[in-house]
């Protein structure tokens, strides 16, 4: 009895989060900075190329992406899990396909 052949690259397996920067620390007004990929305790930002459009001139990009980066390496070693339960007023993590 032969294997299916099967193009399994992993996939399966990656989940994603939006990283929602709350400038006023409000959960009704936040500016999307980005996604974070997670596969395992790995996690990979990908910054949304224009999210400084969409924050306050008062706040630093600079710092936001520093501050991100930031939570995404102390998230290790379950990024997906850690991130979500993040305690910010700043900052929240939830699936794309989530409402919340």
């Amino acid at each position: 009895m032969g294997v299916a052949a099967s193009n399994d690259n992993g996939r399966e397996d990656l989940r994603v989060l939006q990283a929602r920067f709350h400038p006023d620390g409000r959960t009704d007004a936040f500016a999307v900075v980005g996604r974070i990929v997670c596969r395992g305790p790995w996690a990979v930002l990908e910054l949304d190329p224009d999210f400084e459009r969409r924050i306050p001139a008062c706040c630093s990009g600079a710092t936001i992406i520093t501050n991100l980066r930031y939570l995404t390496i102390m998230s290790r070693p379950n990024p997906f899990e850690n991130l979500r339960t993040v305690e910010t007023p700043h900052w929240s993590f939830v699936s794309p396909e989530s409402d919340t």
